[in-house]
């Protein structure tokens, strides 16, 4: 029996980086509208993407150093680009289209307990929980700089099963990174589930550290709804 499922977040249960992609690119189409002179958009999004895996996604200057690196520092550009980055993210973030059923079908048909173990700012990560409607689904939102053990450690998956009080065993993780997600989630004794999403970490998978492999979660209920408690 499966008596908890943990689930990642980004590119898991919403397109986080469609979404980053899309709020990028009309950042920079706005700070050229607004005067940034001598460059392209995608040529402009190209070096900002620099900047970024440089600098890491978590790092709160991306536009400035973007700017500053084409000599072209500009508060006033640095504020539309925020601005208009923000926009987008607020505006279009979604759930993946077969997400919300699936839950809702945990939650009512179900005593299935549901947790979410995410890598981010906790700030940042609690934002897309809310603005996705997640808050109402899971029992325990586990954001790894909030306790201060990221993925891969093994030891976030033992504390976030730790306060579901569920063994190991009897709890699945769903995610959709292999080095992240299945490896560290599988040395803890959970069951887990690849799900293909088509993202920057999709690849093919062929190891014993994966029990369930899906395209969507239609697919997970039809693999594993007799294994669960019902209500």
């Amino acid at each position: 029996m499966i008596h908890a499922i943990l689930f990642d977040l980004d590119d898991t249960l919403f397109d986080a980086t469609s979404l980053a992609e899309k709020a990028r690119r009309a950042a920079i189409e706005s700070m050229i509208e607004k005067g940034l002179e001598g460059i392209t958009a995608e040529k402009g999004y190209e070096i900002l993407n620099e900047v970024v895996r440089e600098y890491g996604s978590n790092y709160s200057r991306h536009f400035d150093m973007f700017l500053k690196r084409l000599q072209h520092y500009s508060l006033k550009l640095v504020s539309v680009a925020i601005i208009t980055y923000h926009r987008v993210k607020v505006q279009d973030i979604r759930l993946y289209p077969d997400v919300f059923r699936f839950l809702q079908n945990l939650r009512h048909m179900t005593s299935c307990e549901l947790g979410l173990i995410t890598d981010g700012l906790p700030i940042k990560q609690y934002e897309k929980v809310i603005r996705l409607g997640l808050d109402t689904f899971f029992e325990r939102v586990v954001i790894s700089d909030e306790i201060g053990i990221r993925k891969p450690n093994p030891e976030l998956f033992t504390h976030s099963l730790s306060l579901l009080d569920i063994e190991p065993g009897k709890a699945l993780y769903v995610g959709d990174n292999y080095a992240n997600d299945m490896i560290p989630a599988k040395s803890v004794g959970m069951k887990t589930c690849f799900v293909h999403r088509g993202g920057k970490h999709d690849i093919e998978i062929d190891s014993n550290a994966v029990d369930f492999e899906i395209h969507d979660f239609s697919e997970l209920w039809k693999k594993i709804h007799k294994m669960l408690p019902s209500k």
